[in-house]
């Protein structure tokens, strides 16, 4: 009976180092589980975020487009441009904070939402193009150095 005995206390030793790396890779196992839902949780929150800036950033939008379809802009004057100029400096604002949210958010993102993100920092450009060009009509130095640029190549 004492040979069994030593065999059964070195199997006993085997079996509680096996429970010890056991133990130590099911916690592992459930650290790597939390932190994928915190990052799951976080996606979803920036994605509602973005939902809600995308709707007000349509709607700041929409206001503007339809205040400027039938405005006549020979008749504004330098502080109507400035004031255009500065609304539209703040729809390009709007949209560069979302494409900023969307590169936050991983490629993932980017992939399923590519066209759509490449629109708007294409018309982030055109507006803020849009919108220099505004401020230089404003500005009388401008205008008249520009005049002068058409008469010396006509």
């Amino acid at each position: 009976m004492s040979t069994l005995a030593l065999p059964i206390r070195e199997l006993e030793q085997h079996v509680q180092l096996a429970y010890i790396d056991t133990e130590r890779v099911a916690s592992r196992s459930r650290q790597q589980e939390s932190v994928d839902f915190r990052l799951v949780g976080q996606i979803i929150t920036k994605t509602f975020q973005l939902k809600f800036k995308f709707a007000d950033l349509a709607r700041r939008e929409q206001r503007l487009i339809n205040g400027l379809i039938d405005r006549d802009f020979s008749e504004l004057s330098t502080n109507d441009l400035t004031d255009l100029a500065a609304r539209l400096d703040g729809i390009v604002e709007g949209q560069r904070e979302i494409l900023e949210d969307i590169s936050e958010l991983g490629s993932i993102t980017r992939f399923w939402w590519g066209k759509s993100v490449l629109k708007l920092a294409e018309q982030a450009d055109h507006m803020e193009s849009i919108s220099a060009s505004l401020r230089m009509s404003a500005d009388s130095d401008c205008e008249a150095l520009l005049a002068l640029a058409v008469e010396q190549i006509a």
